[in-house]
């Protein structure tokens, strides 16, 4: 057990602890930065402005101004926000129980009309109205006891909404409710004296009630919290319970404790130097504060007494041995999204951030953002919550962005979130293809030419394409020649080229007589004498010919007449108009048409 905790002095003079905000409960909070800001004293030990003396306890104001329970100062000061240096509200007249005086401080509340109540141990609780030189006793004042209407060593002190003043009556184990201008109060907590039971508080110190009317109770020498329901006659745990020590499901002297608006607990662990969060239900603790060892540094608590939880769920610490007060603020929450996460090298992704937490608690902002790309991804803004991002064509793979979302109140809230994106190129490695090199015969036949699918869009040129579609990486093609294809994926494109080849038509020579035709395209006219049974024609250029006559028309039909040889040579028995097909040795064909008349 820690020796201060269980020291005569301070069980004679009972420590602060908690202090409640007149306002609605804080929002929940999910991370803390680890280093705190000092926002009062934090200049040694002493009785200047600037300095405070073993403070107590904390309450911090709408407009930001820290009021501190300067215990040894006989004092309360106040420091307005931002401030190097405090003002006295009330006491700082020496030790005493006149009505301008107070003895040894321990709990601090302020309402909303700015009164200052505080309690000492001159067995009261003094409420200075805003700008008052003196207080009045709103409770105890009569001297140490057990009576309704006394005060042993009080501590923690919390106003409701009713002016109802709740006091940690510690020297009697109770938790006690003055009702405006009573004259004695009522137990709501404990009073069944010093124990470990369900209906007890063992060494109370801290209280605070919620907007039900349950008062939460820190016992320091039970190692817990105790929650009792309004008009409950006893307690149930809500962080700790398990003895003392340092596991996340103890806690150790606890002090000052507060409430969120989702139920956590927050609670001063004095004796392991830190603040332990306890989420609503939860059987174990988180460390939202110190927790570093017992130290000065930014990261570090000296017996942490005094605790408060403001609405934007910052934490502020009475760090007594330290003399300071400690705020420490809830990290910005923020999840980055890319829309959509994987895409092709030259396209636009949409990214955005959402951001919770911070001061501003879970309802959001005021936030700054700031993105960083890495080199090759261009973005269309980097200071707002919705950006969007182009990709230039030679980035691939995965690649990180950046966002820092800052809270504009606080630099110590920001936090900085990652989004990957996942990149191919769908024109890496381009290339146009064909079912074949080489086309069998010219005008004969069909390729089909295939491009490297994955482009949004194929535009085709070359001698011979047919049944092209822009978005279809496929081509036939009937001629030879050379072709190329402009892929275009995104904002990126690129080309490829292929030549294709063909095995030639048979160049086809017609011979009557000394006469040579050589054919090409259109209609060859060879005049002949008179047809006898010696008048042949000669065709060379292939292994194989066909010649077809139309020797009638009939009802729309035509009637042919068709022979074929290897020789090439066909007898003159008929004039007019035959077509001659020619087959090569490779197989290609050509067929002419040719005109025989007479003389």
């Amino acid at each position: 057990m820690n020796s201060f905790a269980t020291s005569p002095f301070c069980r004679a003079i009972g420590l602060l602890l908690t202090i409640i905000s007149l306002l609605a409960p804080p929002l929940l909070a999910q991370r803390y930065n680890p280093t705190g800001i000092t926002v009062a004293g934090g200049n040694g030990q002493g009785d200047r402005a600037d300095q405070l003396n073993t403070p107590y306890g904390v309450y911090v104001d709408g407009s930001g101004a820290v009021f501190v329970v300067d215990r040894l100062n006989h004092r309360v000061q106040k420091w307005a926000a931002g401030a190097t240096s405090g003002t006295t509200v009330a006491g700082g007249n020496g030790p005493g129980n006149a009505n301008n005086q107070l003895n040894f401080p321990s709990g601090v509340y302020v309402d909303a009309a700015g009164a200052v109540f505080v309690s000492d141990a001159e067995q009261r609780v003094q409420k200075w109205a805003a700008g008052a030189t003196s207080g009045t006793t709103v409770a105890g004042g009569n001297g140490p006891g057990t009576d309704a209407n006394q005060l042993k060593n009080p501590a923690g002190v919390y106003v409701d909404g009713a002016g109802a003043v709740f006091v940690v009556d510690q020297g009697n184990n109770r938790v006690k409710k003055w009702a405006v201008g009573a004259t004695s109060g009522i137990t709501v907590a404990g009073g069944n004296g010093f124990g470990d039971g369900a209906d007890q508080v063992n060494l109370p110190f801290g209280v605070y009630v919620d907007a039900t009317g349950a008062v939460y109770v820190t016992t320091v020498d039970s190692y817990r919290v105790q929650k009792w329901a309004a008009g409950a006659t006893s307690g149930t745990t809500v962080a700790g319970g398990n003895g003392f020590g340092d596991g996340a499901n103890q806690v150790t002297n606890t002090y000052g404790v507060s409430v969120d608006g989702a139920g956590a607990v927050f609670v001063s662990d004095a004796g392991n130097h830190r603040i332990q969060k306890w989420a609503a239900g939860a059987t174990s603790g988180t460390t939202v504060a110190g927790g570093n060892g017992q130290g000065n540094a930014a990261n570090q608590l000296n017996l942490p007494f005094g605790l408060y939880l403001d609405r934007t769920g910052a934490v502020y610490v009475a760090d007594a041995n330290n003399n300071r007060i400690q705020k420490f603020v809830p990290y910005v929450e923020a999840i980055a999204q890319a829309t959509p996460a994987s895409l092709n090298a030259g396209q636009t992704v949409a990214l955005s951030v959402t951001a919770t937490g911070g001061t501003a608690g879970m309802s959001g902002g005021p936030f700054s953002y700031t993105w960083v790309a890495p080199p090759g991804i261009t973005l269309s803004a980097n200071s707002t919550s919705a950006v969007s991002a182009t990709v230039s064509c030679g980035v691939t793979g995965v690649q990180t962005l950046s966002v820092t979302v800052g809270d504009v109140n606080s630099p110590f809230s920001n936090t900085t979130v990652l989004v990957s994106l996942t990149l191919t190129n769908a024109l890496a490695g381009f290339g146009l293809t064909s079912s074949a090199s080489t086309l069998p015969c010219v005008g004969s036949a069909t390729l089909s030419l295939s491009a490297t699918p994955g482009a949004t869009n194929y535009a085709f040129s070359g001698p011979g394409g047919l049944s092209q579609n822009g978005s279809s990486p496929l081509l036939s093609v009937t001629a030879a020649g050379s072709y190329a294809v402009t892929a275009t994926a995104g904002s990126c494109s690129v080309t490829a080229q292929l030549n294709i080849t063909a095995n030639p038509a048979p160049v086809v020579t017609l011979i009557f007589g000394s006469n040579a035709t050589v054919l090409g395209t259109g209609v060859s006219t060879i005049t002949v004498p008179p047809l006898s049974n010696t008048l042949v024609l000669q065709a060379t250029g292939g292994s194989a010919y066909e010649r077809s006559i139309v020797v009638d028309r009939i009802n729309g039909y035509e009637i042919r007449q068709t022979d074929s040889n290897t020789t090439g040579i066909f007898p003159i028995n008929r004039l007019g108009l035959f077509s001659l097909t020619v087959t090569g040795a490779d197989g290609c064909k050509r067929t002419v048409q040719v005109v025989l008349q007479g003389q």
